[in-house]
């Protein structure tokens, strides 16, 4: 998210100067150069204001979430491999957590978003199997979740 975020703000200033080189180009006559410049502008900010505008509603919506939501301890029931996407060469790993609603008895599965270290390491400090990690969720759609991994990344520092 905070990568898309940094991409887009690079990317629209960068196709604005572009653009206005390209026209500036265009205008004086040199040739190809002016529309080329001026086209590769225009694609990198309808590619960077996009980007950096989806992030920023996802992380304000995260945020409200984390505000406004109730806060539960689900259960860590797997850690698995995400073997359909690769990051930097190497396939990223999800926490997969279950909460049942003590109200209707629902059983919802949390999925955190995608890690690129081994969150094995880190969880060898508690015992799996009463592993619990913090979810905010919306009451009124649990489904609009934000799984808390925080403490695992805590404990990177210590195990190196």
């Amino acid at each position: 998210m905070l990568a898309s975020l940094v991409v887009g703000c690079v990317f629209a200033p960068l196709g604005l100067l572009m653009s206005l080189i390209g026209a500036a180009l265009l205008l004086s006559g040199a040739g190809l150069a002016g529309p080329i410049m001026l086209a590769i502008g225009v694609i990198f900010i309808a590619t960077g204001i996009p980007m950096a505008a989806i992030a920023l509603a996802r992380r304000n919506h995260l945020q409200r979430i984390v505000d406004k939501g109730c806060v539960i301890q689900a259960q860590v029931v797997d850690v698995r491999l995400q073997t359909s996407v690769m990051v930097n060469d190497q396939h990223p790993w999800q926490i997969i957590c279950q909460w049942q609603d003590p109200n209707t008895f629902q059983a919802y599965e949390f999925v955190s978003q995608s890690r690129t270290d081994y969150p094995f390491t880190s969880l060898a400090q508690w015992n799996l199997a009463a592993a619990t990690l913090p979810i905010y969720i919306d009451p009124a759609n649990p489904s609009d979740y934000y799984l808390d991994d925080s403490a695992l990344t805590s404990f990177r520092g210590m195990l190196r």
